[in-house]
Order: C-alpha cells, then structure tokens, then sequence
C-alpha cells in the first residue's frame, strides 16, 4: 500500500472466523484495506461481509479442477484394500472435527450397513497436524465410535495415500459423503472434495453446511441434506445405492466439474486483477 501497489488476498472461510483474538484484531482490519478480496464461495463471501469487507470489492472465484480422461472403472483401490464387490461410500480430506465423521458413524452408517450389508465406508486422509484447526485425538474418537457401533468390518481407514491410489478411489467407489457438522470459529470454505468427485464422475451427498453448497448440484452431481438430519442422510445414501436417483450420473457430475476448470479460474482471477488495477489507477 505504501508503494501504490493494488494488494489482492484470496480468502478460503476459516481465515475470516477462526478463533484468536489477535488474528481478528490485527488481520481483520487489514484485510478491510485491501483493494480487492477474492472469496472461494459464496459462504465465504457471506463471511467476508460480516467481517465488514465491502460488497463491492469481493470476487467470488472457485477454485479449480483438471480435467479427467481416464474414468473407466479398474479395481486397483478395491484390490488393494479387499474391497471387491462391496459397496464404498468415501471420504477424502483431513481428519478434522468440522468434517463430521465421528458423528456420521454414530448416526447415519449403521442404517446404511443395515440395508446394505455389503457397504463399507473408506475414509482417506490424516490428521491436519499442521492446520489452523486440529484434534490429534480424532482419529481415536473415530476408532472408538467405529467399534461402539460394532463396525470393524465396514470401516476402512487407510491414511494418507498417493495419487494413484485417490484417483482409483475416486474412479471406484459409489458415492462420496460429506456430512459436515457445523463448529463455531470452523468452516467449510469450499466443497473442493465434491468436485474432485465429480471430475471423476462420483457424486457427493453432503450436509448443506459453509461452501459446498456451491460444490454441488442437489439431485444432479449429489445431494444437499438439511445440516444435522441424519435420518435424511442415511436415507438419502440407501436410495442412492439402491439406483433410485436416475438423474444422478457420472456424466452430469463430470459436466458439471468442467465449469471449475482451472483455465475459467485464471480468466477471473485475471478480471479481478483488472478491477483491483483500475481501481488504483483512477
């Protein structure tokens, strides 16, 4: 600012609600003084107002996706972790509370196994060690719920994996599911999850909780359940799995993913970069 330099931030949620006090005394206001604000949904967007960011100089760009070629189904995720002719309900991302998986299993998988006893549900990813927000005691409590539930058998935890291993996943199992919960001083910024699903053409069924509103399409790409009814949630996952939603295909999902290619993400970065120029110019 000193230079006469437009200063743009890009804001992904957690950066405008995340509890401490002195982030929020000391960024907040500077982030007010920025020439333009780029948010990654519209939640975020919803945020950055709140937090007292004029309307006007906030841009809501989604973050991108590549396109995917190889959607023909194999069976090295299935292969690799015993999963053949199951069911796979899948969970990808950082084991964070707001991620809702504790509660999921409590509440929504054991009516799922009960209709469908072939289901298991695999989760991906580790602890966000390293995060802004993080529990090193998740991951038991997950465990803990798992067995409380008596469902050793239809749990699969498989860590961190590379990239080959996620996009079989991804490429095999039936549906993704993102039963987030909502947490004060936490947010889902944007469902990147969903989309990734959905270049691969898996659909996602989700609580309609932060920015994965805008991840999905309801009854197109997944499903957006009102936040906390369970009974929705496994209802929603049975139907699914039993073939009762036609409209929910791979290609839609696929078509839709195509909207957040990252050449469309750089055309609207460069327009705010244009505005955010002007503005400093006039």
């Amino acid at each position: 600012k000193a230079a006469g330099v437009p200063v743009i931030t890009y804001l992904h949620g957690l950066d405008l609600v995340v509890n401490n006090r002195l982030y929020q005394n000391l960024f907040i206001p500077m982030l007010r003084r920025t020439d333009r604000v780029i948010v990654n949904s519209h939640n975020t967007a919803r945020l950055a107002e709140a937090a007292g960011i004029a309307s006007d100089r906030i841009d809501v760009i989604h973050p991108g996706v590549e396109p995917v070629d190889d959607t023909q189904p194999d069976t090295i995720f299935r292969s690799k972790y015993g999963l053949a002719n199951k069911k796979i309900l899948l969970s990808v991302g950082r084991m964070i509370p707001r991620k809702g998986l504790v509660e999921f299993i409590r509440n929504s998988l054991p009516g799922i196994v009960a209709e469908h006893p072939d289901t298991v549900l695999t989760v991906i990813g580790g602890e966000a060690v390293d995060a802004l927000k993080n529990d090193s005691s998740l991951i038991e409590q997950i465990r803990s719920a798992v067995e409380k539930s008596g469902l050793q058998q239809h749990v699969v935890l498989t860590g961190r994996v590379d990239d080959e291993i996620l996009h079989a996943a991804y490429n095999e199992a039936d549906l993704c599911i993102f039963p987030l919960i909502d947490i004060p001083g936490d947010v889902e910024g944007f469902g990147m999850v969903a989309i990734e699903a959905a270049a691969r053409g898996l659909p996602t069924a989700a609580f309609s909780d932060g920015g994965v509103v805008d991840a999905i399409e309801d009854r197109k790409t997944g499903f957006l359940i009102e936040p906390g009814d369970y009974y929705a949630f496994t209802g929603t996952c049975n139907r699914y799995l039993e073939g009762c939603y036609p409209d929910v295909t791979g290609t839609a999902c696929r078509d839709f993913a195509a909207v957040f290619h990252w050449d469309r993400f750089g055309e609207k970065l460069r327009r705010s970069i244009d505005k955010a120029t002007h503005m400093e110019n006039s």
